[in-house]
Formats: C-alpha cells, sequence, structure tokens
C-alpha cells in the first residue's frame, strides 16, 4: 500500500463578494491575468456543474468567444468575423465525441483475465440541482477498454465511492483525439509545435492529456491504479472547492489524482509551463519527466496561481483559498500496485501482473528501453529545427 503525504488544496473562487458561476468559469478569455466575467452566446452550452443533465449532459459543441477591445463594426463584418472565429477551431469535441463508448456489452477482451469498461453517465433531476464548482464527472486513462482485472476493481470502486459522478473512459485513441484538436492553437499554440519533442506515448503525453481535459471539461482526474479509501465520498470535493488535490511525499499537488473546475487558472498556468519545459528539454531521447511534464510542472502552475493572488492582482485578490491539513491520506486513497497476487501460477505484484497483460511499461522502464537512440543528446529546440528547416 502506497502511503501518500496527508494534505489537500481546495480554492473557492470569489470575486467582488460574488460566487463565480461556472459559465464564468468555464468562458474566461485565455489572455486574462484574472477572472473576467463574460458572457455566452445563447446557442452555447457548457457540460453541467451536477452531473449530467438535458440535452447538454455531454457537454455538446460549443462556442468560446474571445474577448478583445471592442470596437464598433458593421453587421456584416460581424458575421464575418463570427464565421470566421468558427473555423478557426472555436469548437472542441464532446465528451461523448471524444471517448466514443461502445454499446454495453460489446466488447469481448482477449484475455479472462481482462475487464471491459463503459462510461457511465448519471443524470441528474433539475429539481435536485446543488450548485457545484467542480463537476461530477470523473476521467480515467488507459491504452484500451480492456483492462486488467486488477485496475477494472479500482474502477468499480470509483463507480461505488461516487455514485452520483458521471464517469468517462479515454483510451489511446480518445487521447490522441483530444490532442490532436485545432482547437488548441488558439488556447496554447505552441503545443502542437512543442509535443512533436514528446517521443514517448505513456507518461509525458498523458501528463499533458489529463492537465487538458480537466481544463476543458472540469471533474476528478485519478490514475487507474489507484483506488478510492473508506473516507472519499461524495462530500469529499466540497460544493465551492475549485481546485482539489492531495499533495505527494514532496508536497506538491498530486498529478495522480486532483479536481479542477472548467478554465481553472491552475491547469492554464501549468500547461503554459509544460510547454516552457518542453521547449527548453536538453535531451529528447532521456527526458526528465517528473520536472517537465510531472508533478513539478503541476506544482509551478499552483505556486503562479497562488502568487498573483497573494500580490492582491485583480480577480484573485479576492479569491479565497483554503488548505486542509492532517488528513490521514491513507483512509482516502489507496494503490495496490505492490501487494503481492497470484498469477498463472507465479506470486508476482499487481504492477507486474498489469504490465504482462497490458504491455504497459513504467515510465522509467520506457525511457531505458527507448528506441529514440537517434536522438540521444539532441535538445527539442535543435530538434524542431532540423524538422523546421526549409527542404532543399
Amino acid at each position: 500500500m502506497a502511503v501518500y503525504s496527508p494534505i489537500w488544496y481546495s480554492h473557492h473562487q470569489i470575486l467582488k463578494g460574488e460566487v463565480l458561476s461556472e459559465d464564468d468559469l468555464a468562458f474566461r478569455p485565455k489572455s486574462s491575468s484574472s477572472f473576467v466575467r463574460s458572457k455566452r452566446s445563447t446557442t452555447s452550452q457548457i457540460p453541467s456543474p451536477v452531473g449530467e443533465t438535458g440535452p447538454d449532459r455531454l457537454g455538446l459543441k460549443f462556442l468560446l468567444k474571445n474577448i478583445s477591445n471592442a470596437k464598433d463594426v458593421s453587421p456584416q463584418e460581424s458575421q464575418k468575423n463570427q464565421t470566421t472565429s468558427t473555423n478557426q477551431s472555436s469548437i472542441f469535441l464532446s465528451l461523448e465525441e471524444l471517448t466514443l463508448n461502445p454499446p454495453e456489452g460489446s466488447l469481448r477482451c482477449p484475455s479472462q483475465y481482462m475487464i471491459p469498461i463503459y462510461d457511465r453517465v448519471v443524470l441528474q433531476k433539475n429539481n435536485s440541482f446543488e450548485e457545484r464548482r467542480i463537476p461530477r464527472r470523473i476521467h480515467v486513462s488507459f491504452n484500451q477498454r480492456c483492462v486488467p482485472d486488477e485496475l477494472a476493481y479500482s474502477i468499480q470502486k470509483w463507480k461505488d465511492a461516487l455514485p452520483d459522478h458521471s464517469f468517462y473512459f479515454h483510451d489511446d485513441d480518445a487521447v490522441d483525439r483530444l490532442l490532436q484538436q485545432a482547437y488548441w492553437d488558439t488556447q496554447f499554440p505552441e503545443l502542437h509545435r512543442v509535443m512533436q519533442c514528446v517521443k514517448y506515448k505513456g507518461a509525458m503525453k498523458i501528463d499533458v492529456w489529463r492537465i487538458l481535459i480537466i481544463y476543458l471539461f472540469g471533474g476528478l482526474y485519478t490514475d487507474v491504479d489507484v483506488t478510492p479509501g473508506p473516507w472519499f465520498n461524495t462530500s469529499t470535493i466540497h460544493s465551492n472547492d475549485t481546485f482539489f488535490t492531495l499533495s505527494d511525499a514532496d508536497d506538491r499537488p498530486s498529478q495522480w489524482l486532483f479536481a479542477m473546475s472548467p478554465r481553472h487558472p491552475i491547469a492554464e498556468f501549468t500547461m503554459d509551463e509544460i510547454q516552457r519545459r518542453l521547449l527548453k528539454m536538453k535531451n529528447i531521447a532521456k527526458p526528465r519527466v517528473v520536472h517537465i511534464t510531472g508533478p513539478q510542472a503541476l506544482k509551478a502552475g499552483r505556486n503562479k496561481f497562488e502568487h498573483l493572488k497573494n500580490q492582491g492582482l485583480h480577480g484573485y485578490d479576492t479569491m479565497d483559498t483554503t488548505k486542509v491539513s492532517k488528513i490521514d491520506t491513507p483512509h482516502y486513497i489507496l494503490s495496490r500496485m505492490d501487494e503481492m497476487v497470484e498469477f498463472q501460477g507465479s506470486n508476482m505484484t499487481v504492477r507486474n501482473k498489469t504490465e504482462q497483460l497490458s504491455g504497459i511499461l513504467h515510465w522509467p522502464d520506457q525511457v531505458k528501453q527507448s528506441k529514440t537512440i537517434n536522438y540521444e543528446g539532441m535538445s527539442c529546440q535543435h530538434y524542431l529545427a532540423m524538422l523546421e528547416r526549409p527542404k532543399s
């Protein structure tokens, strides 16, 4: 059983004495350094903050309005600008379009030790609406929907612990669909370029993906091998929280489990930090994953948020931040990966069993067994310059 440092963080957002709604959080302009209240299109819809409800329960496509300096334009020019904005990647895929959940019972797994996983959408009655900043959604990722039975056990534990939460499973194809969206060209313009320096499709890609999926849709992200403890339930994350995380052994916000409201500045700052660190990577064949895309980047994003708040910057200066300490973390979160189990006549850890069934290696082993030797000693900037060099 893994034991983690018993701290979590919660952030409550208040602007000028008024609690920000999810509409405000979801439609904050990307380039703004503070929360700006922006009106959404009357035809736009955002994911429901409580479970999933109504026709937009899956976060159907909507437009993000870019806010710029106001100027007088003709109706014809205004219509043209709206059309251009739409064509310039203002639309992103819904959760339904990303995960492409197959019909229940349609999957056949190649081994008796692997279990098919399906999404679960929880519909909430309108009259049971309870305001909550972090949407009741769980996001989990694995390379395929047939997962080793030990991981399926953890997934079911999350569904049982949070019965009012929708559950979205993202396989490798779903991860790629999110990362490849042209939408990111307007939100994080350097993302697609610097991602060319990521040569490990496991840890580093998922590090980026998990920040983006929470930035876009909000909710709770958890590693597939993390299991909720007996004290993690529907009241663990408070209704006013906009950021929730445990801490790791180095007092960094945990990357293996965190929750945020959509468009949270911590997610934005973390993505900015990841892009910067990828570009500065000195050896793309042997990246320092923890420092480049891992928990150090998330810590930097959180620290920037805290710094701006402490500086009294308009919008951040009135954000109420709560840090809850001395939590008995093992009662909230468990990891079974080092437990011994019997598998095909041998005793081994759950981690080894999972690796044998899925073929997925822990990221240090990925680096050791990498075939990217052609890139040995090459920096990200050098590699990009090589790719972008005009062909003679």
